[in-house]
């Protein structure tokens, strides 16, 4: 986060019911604050630059209070308020990782915005404090079953914990040594990159087509879009085989399912899916994400001092800044029956890409984010089109398309 120049905060403004006080908005505070462990932790930075969590038994925090004139808009005030929230990096050492303001308006509340640092906990676990925050009666909630951020260090420090990781880095370790260096061997010709930037694609036809291979194969829609994308990265960038980080939610680990904490961890896929059938693809993927999701709980700082070390001893860094994040809520597969082929193509000229803006704090060469947006295949792309050329990134995502398209209606070969 440090390097990239931004905290990765999710943050939310919404009406404020009929009645709401700034005691409800404190009460609410202090049930989140003493709650979760999570949100009232800071880092303390050591001399040689370490990050240790501190959580703190107590505190105080601040609420901000917003008053609007007459002639504002207080819908336009807590979004702007809101996007101010999402765009200024935290303190990490010295402010709490939750940000809460009130728009008022002749003394009623008629907004409430409300931030949250992602180094608190991930999206999933972000949604399950809300769920409690939400509940009807939440003073009777029993205490929380899953793990904390405290009982996960404590049980990190035990041979166990100890042992997962070290089976997590021989894994990566293995790999390390094997995969090319590059994950971009194309050399992009001068002056034809843009630089970094953000580009937003949607694809219709691709919601259908990944239900139909869904429905054939017996795959989770998951593991479709997954191999398209490492069967169009390999298409594009020459790469034999495919080496991607992969965003894993670790939540399919009992203690986690439910802790709110930060539990999602980079994965280390490697396949070759070149010159095979999209379904042998599929299979291939499948089978080397077991090994991905299996090996993505570990001690970062160790995880970095492996890669540094191997990349030494092989004489050249290894890149690995090119991630794959599906981050789909709502991914369980579609009721009804599975779409024709007709109307998968019907879809195909309502696909849209477009460059929107740039992203210099860009700490990825390739960052592809699977969007929870019904009845569409909506993907995020940050890239640094100095290692992948604007032509190529654009082959990227149409090439994802064409081969799940080209997988629910029979033409399946990878190179095809």
């Amino acid at each position: 986060m440090q390097e990239s120049g931004s905290s990765i905060i999710q943050g939310l403004a919404s009406p404020a019911p009929a009645g709401f006080t700034a005691q409800d908005m404190a009460t609410e505070l202090r049930f989140i604050m003493s709650r979760y462990p999570a949100m009232r932790t800071r880092l303390r930075f050591d001399a040689d630059g370490t990050a240790r969590q501190v959580v703190e038994a107590g505190g105080e925090i601040t609420m901000e209070v917003v008053d609007v004139d007459d002639h504002e808009d207080a819908t336009e005030v807590a979004d702007a308020i809101r996007q101010r929230y999402t765009r200024t990096v935290f303190d990490y050492a010295n402010e709490w990782p939750v940000r809460i303001a009130l728009v008022r308006r002749d003394g009623v509340i008629s907004h409430v915005v409300r931030a949250f640092c992602h180094l608190a906990s991930d999206g999933m676990g972000f949604a399950r404090m809300i769920a409690d925050v939400f509940h009807p009666d939440r003073a009777a909630l029993p205490a929380p079953a899953a793990q904390d951020a405290l009982d996960q260090a404590r049980w990190q420090q035990t041979a166990a914990g100890s042992q997962q990781s070290d089976n997590a880095l021989r894994y990566w370790e293995g790999h390390l040594r094997a995969i090319p260096a590059s994950r971009f061997p194309v050399q992009v010709e001068a002056g034809v990159g843009r630089g970094r930037w953000q580009v937003e694609f949607a694809s219709p036809a691709m919601h259908p087509a990944v239900r139909a291979v869904a429905a054939r194969s017996g795959a989770p829609t998951s593991a479709v879009l997954l191999t398209a994308f490492v069967v169009s990265l390999s298409r594009v960038t020459g790469a034999d085989p495919v080496a991607t980080r992969v965003l894993v939610s670790n939540r399919f680990r009992t203690r986690l399912v439910e802790t709110v904490s930060p539990v999602a961890q980079h994965g280390l896929l490697v396949v070759d899916v070149d010159g095979v059938s999209f379904d042998e693809a599929m299979a291939r993927t499948q089978r080397a994400a077991i090994g991905t999701y299996k090996h993505a709980y570990y001690d970062p700082q160790r995880l970095r001092e492996l890669v540094a070390r191997v990349g030494r001893e092989r004489g050249e860094p290894i890149d690995l800044a090119c991630l794959f994040n599906d981050r789909r809520i709502n991914a369980k597969e579609d009721d009804g029956p599975a779409p024709t082929e007709e109307q998968i193509r019907a879809a195909l000229p309502e696909t849209t890409l477009r460059w929107v803006f740039a992203t210099p704090h860009l700490n990825e060469r390739l960052l592809l984010v699977v969007n929870d947006v019904p009845g569409t295949i909506a993907i995020t792309l940050m890239v640094d089109t100095d290692h992948l050329a604007p032509d190529r990134t654009e082959a990227l995502l149409h090439g994802m398309e064409e081969a799940v398209v080209g997988a629910s209606t029979g033409r399946t070969r990878v190179d095809a």
